[in-house]
């Protein structure tokens, strides 16, 4: 990836009347497209989609004329006008507009092009649309326009950085990001994409987060960090490690307040029988019962690194805690949003009570907020959340 800074510009005057400006390079192209691997109806057992009267509809490679589909993901059919349908090897739409996502949990609205394909035991949709337009709808997917201006252009310049850092690593993928359950980036569609979204980033144009080598930064960030931010080398460690000092900062005030206390995330509670942890647990461990949990924290936290399962005295298995909550989460119980939590098994029952939502590294999105409403600019939330980076302008990505 080649990046170039501050480029010089070059300038003459021309017959006493203007001055041409010739910056080398050109900046990126603002009709840049981004090829969003779109994960969460793939999960589900069928799904529709509303076309719009502009909208081109191609099944294996067959123009098909009609204002709705309906995908049965484990066929791998198509059904559309008059109950007429297909068994497809990929579906092309070039929306032209608007089309409509719809299933059980609800519509969502997106625009650009669709490639749909089976993938083994899943439906692959890969949406390709103008990459300011997907900046603009994960911002406000991620945070949306309650949050203060200086926040959400601090995040915009993060999910800026994110992107162009992640999209090399998929170099050889047929999508440029995941939009996967905790992977990536939230991303969910047009109605996000509210002009103060599209703001946020035109006022931040070029900016970007690079390392000490000038590189681009992978900055992470999460809703709610719960009063502490952890160093990202938590979220791969191993059961040995015990890392000596995991904490990257305390997120609190001059009165010792987590600075993200207002968000409605903040604390959660959720408990779970032994069957639901049995089931959550069963594509990493299978186990005939669980008789108690352990708990075994990073150095100094209330953060969990791994999770044992005990099912009995001679029989401990551990989990990385960072899986545990993404599995609880993929299974429905949404309510386990971060590793900070303690436990209590009253009866047969396991009591989870803990605070924030996310991984607890990088940016806090509430705490910024936080940050914002008592005066601080975007500049010096990035420089808090985000100490071993410097902010740079970077005129070209290729």
């Amino acid at each position: 990836m080649l990046i170039c800074y501050n480029l010089p510009i070059l300038a003459w005057r021309v017959k006493n009347l203007c001055y041409i400006f010739l910056f080398i390079p050109f900046l990126v192209f603002s009709n840049e497209k981004v090829r969003v691997n779109i994960v969460g109806y793939p999960k589900l057992d069928n799904f529709s989609i509303k076309l719009n009267n502009n909208s081109i509809l191609y099944i294996n490679q067959q123009k098909i004329v009609t204002d709705k589909i309906e995908i049965f993901c484990k066929e791998k059919k198509v059904v559309f006008t008059k109950n007429k349908s297909l068994f497809f090897e990929n579906i092309t739409i070039i929306s032209n507009g608007i089309v409509v996502f719809d299933c059980f949990l609800g519509e969502q609205d997106y625009e650009g092009n669709f490639y749909i394909t089976p993938k083994e035991d899943k439906i692959s949709i890969i949406n390709e649309i103008d990459i300011d337009k997907y900046f603009a709808s994960v911002l406000g997917s991620e945070m949306g326009g309650g949050f203060s201006f200086e926040a959400l252009k601090a995040s915009a310049i993060a999910i800026r950085t994110y992107y162009y850092n992640k999209k090399n690593h998929y170099k050889n993928s047929d999508f440029d990001i995941n939009n996967a359950d905790g992977i990536d980036m939230v991303y969910r569609g047009n109605s996000f994409a509210t002009k103060k979204m599209f703001k946020a980033f035109d006022d931040t144009k070029n900016l970007y987060l690079v390392n000490s080598n000038n590189e681009l930064a992978l900055p992470l960030f999460h809703s709610t960090s719960g009063g502490i931010i952890l160093k990202d080398q938590v979220m791969m460690s191993k059961f040995n490690e015990n890392i000596e000092n995991p904490v990257l900062l305390y997120d609190i005030d001059e009165k010792k307040n987590p600075l993200s206390q207002k968000s409605p995330y903040f604390k959660f509670e959720i408990n779970f029988t032994e069957d639901s942890l049995k089931k959550i647990i069963s594509s990493k461990l299978v186990l005939k019962r669980i008789q108690s949990i352990k708990l075994k924290y990073f150095r100094n936290t209330k953060c969990v690194d791994f999770i044992g399962f005990v099912e009995n005295s001679e029989n401990i298995r551990w989990l990385k805690a960072y899986e545990f909550v993404s599995l609880a989460q993929k299974n429905g119980f949404y309510n386990l949003r971060s590793i900070q939590f303690t436990m209590d098994k009253i009866n047969n029952t396991f009591y989870f009570k803990g605070q924030g939502f996310g991984h607890l590294c990088g940016l806090s999105q509430y705490s910024a907020e936080t940050l914002a409403k008592k005066g601080a600019n975007y500049v010096e939330i990035l420089n808090k959340y985000y100490p071993d980076f410097s902010i740079k302008e970077i005129n070209y990505i290729f």
